[in-house]
């Protein structure tokens, strides 16, 4: 992505020099080509349809069509000059700002992703001092991209410990969050809420797999989990997967429930689903209407299957729903909204309809 450069004015010109008027003779010289600086400002020159008004150039610029009696075109008003400045002085702040964000992402603090701030409003800040370079970054990789500089802010980052959207009654101990693994011959829960603490079920994970609770994290470090479903339940918008090395996974579903269920997945580790294609999906979100995303930092390496669509995302309130972090690419196709058997939703679309194998990678 490029960027224009306003023209650097520190060393003014004398006033005798800035206010010498050009020959009319020396005005309408030709140059090598044949056209004068006059002739290539006339309506159908080869330059006409390229021409910018507003465009800047040393000792030049927007121009009053009036003409004083010397035949010199009339100075730009003071208005202009104060539009320029202002303009500049925006440029300039934000370009510090980013500059800041960069230099702290380099040193491994990650402002947008982690409550750095310490309020909602001060993330909406740095939302709204971004959104011209989001824009411009989005313009950039494609419309229907889901590449970004920086995630969205979502609600109700951590699990619903509380119980407060529990079907039932809405205490601490019959919340219904969950995180499990099941197979054919394995079902075991990370993490298990009230009401499943209350059936006797006890959390465990297996050999290469462990959640930590204070920053809501799954680690997978190694993990073969070729044969197992991951499943996810009011898990919050701030749930994690952080990859270690090389893991596999027989499918992952996640549902919101009307508060979240995002997953994000971060580290610098693989992760590949449902290569066996032993699921109809490789990863699917039913947010149940809530605002739940996938989201995919930019040093990890991921390949979903899925014959039915290998990455769904179900009735969620925002719009996009899969992000992907600057400079990840993704490969498979474009995401868009798509209607099957009556049912809607944001998914990877190719040639054919919902793409069998998405890739998020370098």
């Amino acid at each position: 992505m490029s960027h224009g450069r306003d023209p650097e004015f520190n060393t003014p010109l004398p006033d005798s020099e800035f206010n010498t008027p050009l020959k009319e003779t020396e005005y309408n010289l030709p140059s090598s080509d044949g056209f004068s600086s006059a002739n290539l400002r006339e309506e159908g020159s080869p330059c006409h349809e390229f021409e910018n008004p507003g465009l800047e150039v040393y000792g030049a610029g927007p121009q009053d069509e009036s003409e004083d009696s010397n035949g010199q075109n009339k100075k730009k008003s003071s208005a202009s000059s104060a539009h320029r400045i202002l303009k500049s002085a925006v440029k300039y702040v934000a370009g510090v700002a980013v500059a800041v964000v960069l230099v702290v992402s380099a040193l491994g603090v990650d402002l947008l992703g982690k409550d750095v701030f310490g309020s909602e409003g001060e993330h909406m800040f740095w939302e709204i001092l971004f959104s011209s370079f989001e824009d411009s970054h989005k313009k950039d990789t494609g419309g229907n991209s889901g590449s970004v500089i920086f995630f969205p802010n979502l609600p109700n980052k951590d699990p619903d410990f509380d119980g407060k959207y529990a079907w039932g009654t809405k205490t601490p101990d019959t919340s219904e969050e969950f995180l499990r693994f099941i197979g054919e011959d394995a079902e075991y829960y990370a993490v298990a809420g009230g009401y499943y603490k209350n059936l006797g079920i006890t959390e465990s994970v297996s050999e290469g797999a462990s959640y930590d609770r204070a920053s809501n994290t799954l680690t997978l470090d190694g993990f073969n989990g070729e044969n197992l479903t991951l499943e996810a339940n009011l898990m919050g918008n701030g749930f994690k997967i952080l990859l270690k090395g090389s893991n596999t996974l027989g499918s992952i579903a996640v549902w919101g429930a009307e508060y979240g269920g995002s997953v994000t997945f971060t580290g610098d580790g693989t992760l590949t689903v449902n290569s066996a294609l032993s699921s109809e999906n490789g990863i699917v979100l039913y947010a149940e209407d809530s605002r739940s995303c996938i989201m995919v930092d930019k040093n990890v390496t991921l390949t979903f299957y899925g014959e039915n669509g290998a990455v769904k995302v179900y009735d969620s309130t925002d719009a996009k729903c899969i992000y992907y972090l600057y400079p990840q690419t993704m490969a498979g196709g474009v995401i868009t909204s798509w209607n099957e058997d009556e049912n809607t939703f944001i998914t990877v679309l190719d040639s054919s309809g919902p793409s069998s194998v998405v890739y998020f990678g370098h």
